[in-house]
C-alpha cells in the first residue's frame, strides 16, 4: 500500500466504494471531489482530518485515519488502559463511531430488532479478514461475524464468506491466499499490514464497548441528544 498522502480519494473511494452509487473506486490522481461529493461519510472524514490536524480531509492519513481507525504518528499505541480508552470514543472520529454510534443501527437492536440492523451493522463496519482462496476476482475470506448474544455485541468465531477483491494493478496491495485485507460490505479494500490491522482491531474493541453501553443504557445518546 503506497504511503503518500496525495492518494488519499483513491484510497477513500476504496472503501466507500459498496454499497454506494460509485460505479467504481476512483484512480489515483482523479479529481478529488469524485471521492467524496454528497457521500455520507464526509463529514466523518473532516472531523477525523481535524482531530490529527490535516487541513486536508483527502490526505491519505486523514483517510486511513477514519476508515481504519489509525491513530496519529506520536500517539502512544500501546495504550490498552480500558477507562481511559471508554472516556474518549465519541472524540474518535472514525468510520466505527459512524456505525456503532453515529447511525441508527445500535437503537433498532436496543428497540428489539435484531434482524437487519444486526446485519447492516457487520457489514458496514470495517473488517479484518484472511484470504484463503481466490477465483478470478472472487475471494474467499475468513473473519469474525458480529454477533449479538444475550443483548451484548460482540466477535464471534471465524467463518468463511465470499468477498470481491479488487482488480489487478490496482494500488490495494498484493491480494493473495494469506493476506490480511480489510473489508467494507462485500469488497476488499486494502491489503493490511501489522499496524493498520492492530489499528483496526483496537478501534473496533474501543467502538463495540460504546455500543453496549449504548445498548445497556449506560452511556448518554450523544448523537440524538445533540
Amino acid at each position: 500500500m503506497a504511503r503518500g498522502p496525495s492518494d488519499g480519494a483513491a484510497l477513500f473511494s476504496r472503501f466507500a466504494y459498496r454499497p454506494t452509487a460509485f460505479p467504481a473506486p476512483v484512480p489515483a490522481g482523479a479529481p478529488p471531489e469524485r471521492a467524496t461529493t454528497a457521500h455520507p461519510a464526509r463529514h466523518g472524514l473532516q472531523a477525523a482530518a481535524r482531530a490529527i490536524g490535516l487541513p486536508d480531509p483527502l490526505d491519505r492519513r486523514a483517510v486511513e485515519a477514519y476508515w481504519i481507525g489509525s491513530l496519529p504518528p506520536g500517539e502512544d499505541t500501546d495504550n490498552d488502559n480500558a477507562s481511559a480508552a471508554d472516556a474518549r470514543p465519541w472524540q474518535q472520529p472514525t468510520h466505527a463511531l459512524d456505525v456503532f454510534a453515529i447511525g441508527p443501527w445500535v437503537r433498532l437492536l436496543h428497540n428489539g430488532d435484531d434482524g437487519y440492523p444486526l446485519v447492516a451493522l457487520d457489514r458496514c463496519r470495517v473488517r479484518w479478514g484472511r484470504v484463503l482462496d481466490l477465483t478470478g476476482s472472487v475471494a474467499l475470506v475468513s473473519s469474525r461475524p458480529l454477533l449479538l448474544v444475550d443483548g451484548h455485541l460482540g466477535l464471534g468465531a471465524e467463518v468463511v464468506e465470499v468477498a470481491s477483491r479488487p482488480a489487478d494493478g490496482d494500488d490495494a496491495g498484493e491480494v493473495v491466499p494469506g493476506a490480511t485485507v480489510a473489508l467494507h460490505w462485500d469488497w476488499i479494500c486494502v491489503v493490511l499490514d501489522d499496524a493498520r490491522l492492530a489499528a483496526l482491531r483496537r478501534d473496533t474493541q474501543l467502538k463495540l464497548r460504546l455500543a453496549n453501553r449504548l445498548l445497556q443504557g449506560r452511556e448518554p445518546d450523544r448523537a440524538t441528544s445533540a
